[in-house]
């Protein structure tokens, strides 16, 4: 893979976006949308696919880990995969912030240096996106996975959703008064519209994800929308104000979360798509 191409997985981009972050998730109270997003899809799922602790499981493009260091947490095996040392480095330092052992591997998801069918279970999350051709590394994810094994991907194509009205409305008139406050008034003029992703993004249909996923080798996929909640663009005062209102509407969440529809397709900022290995 070519590390500057954008349209199949974009290494050295996401390296660079990951250089400068610091400790990203925390196992107790979230500080901003992202960490609840992280925390409460952490909970639903470790009730959907831990239901047996005893697994080896490896989330690739693994990023800060925020789903493994909840996984470990609970007594997981785990191992980490992502083509950008940055970002492993992040997820380290959430595993030491918690005294958790974990198995880190710098590696390109398109040629995993890992043995055939090792895994119980193989997780990303916002990662499959970002590839214009995802089936060589769903294929080796699959390849990886052990007979009878649980694939579980979340992806966040570019489509029409909650987030693209937040976008267009909340997110729009907060950078606006951002840039008023600072009184740089050509930029809340010109620039508070939303930004243009630095980095790929594929626009396939629910159907051409699991039809891809199904060619690869994976059987009984079944995708399905998720968060019904946006991502905002809040001062940092205000984040705790936005968590404490989906902790409020936390059943209906978990209810959207469970329940697939065209609706919840249509509306969710993101798909789940789980799928069993033959």
């Amino acid at each position: 893979m070519n590390r500057n191409d954008y349209k199949r997985g974009s290494i050295s981009v996401w390296d660079n976006a990951w250089v400068h972050k610091k400790i990203w998730f925390d196992l107790g109270k979230p500080v901003d949308d992202w960490g609840y997003f992280d925390f409460f899809r952490a909970g639903y799922l470790e009730t959907w696919l831990l239901k047996n602790k005893n697994i080896l499981c490896i989330e690739c493009g693994c990023g800060s880990a925020s789903i493994s260091t909840y996984f470990s947490a609970k007594g997981i095996k785990t191992v980490m995969l992502d083509a950008s040392p940055s970002a492993l480095k992040i997820a380290k330092q959430n595993f030491a912030k918690y005294n958790l052992e974990g198995i880190f591997i710098n590696g390109n998801m398109e040629n995993l240096p890992i043995a055939s069918e090792k895994f119980d279970l193989v997780i990303s999350f916002g990662v499959l996106e970002h590839f214009e051709d995802m089936k060589p590394a769903i294929k080796e994810m699959v390849r990886i996975l052990k007979k009878g094994g649980t694939f579980f991907a979340a992806v966040s194509p570019r489509k029409h959703s909650i987030q693209l009205v937040a976008d267009l409305t909340i997110n729009v008139l907060m950078r606006f008064l951002y840039n008023i406050k600072h009184g740089w008034f050509k930029e809340a003029f010109l620039n508070s519209y939303p930004a243009k992703p630095e980095f790929y993004e594929n626009s396939f249909s629910a159907r051409q994800y699991v039809k891809i996923i199904e060619e690869c080798g994976l059987t009984n996929v079944k995708l399905s929308g998720s968060r019904p909640f946006p991502s905002l663009n809040l001062p940092v005062y205000l984040y705790c104000f936005y968590i404490q209102f989906m902790k409020i509407l936390r059943f209906a969440h978990l209810f959207f979360e469970t329940h697939s529809s065209k609706l919840t397709e249509l509306i969710g900022v993101e798909w789940n798509i789980i799928g069993y290995k033959k």
